[in-house]
């Protein structure tokens, strides 16, 4: 007897990058957003309020932290904050 086994792929996978820095963005649900796959070193505390701004203002109100720190994968859960005034982020499609 065989068994049949369905995998659902959702292509919500997306890849973000600023000068120094690339990760990987997904949306587990409707109201969660995931940041995986931290690449680089030039994260400060503003791209962290630049994301926060971005992703409430999508409304998203939960953003999940996945890194591996010494060897070991490490995740972290924030709530989202009203928006930050003093710190405009936007988001833009790279022109193939």
């Amino acid at each position: 007897m065989t068994s049949e086994i369905k995998f659902e792929v959702q292509p919500l996978q997306e890849v973000w990058r600023f000068p120094g820095c690339t990760f990987n963005v997904s949306y587990p649900t409707h109201k969660t957003v995931s940041i995986i796959g931290m690449r680089g070193e030039d994260f400060t505390r503003n791209h962290y309020l630049g994301l926060n701004n971005v992703f409430y203002a999508r409304g998203y109100r939960t953003i999940i932290f996945e890194r591996e720190i010494n060897g070991k994968l490490e995740f972290q859960e924030r709530k989202l904050k009203p928006p930050f005034p003093h710190i405009k982020a936007t988001t833009f499609l790279r022109e193939e």
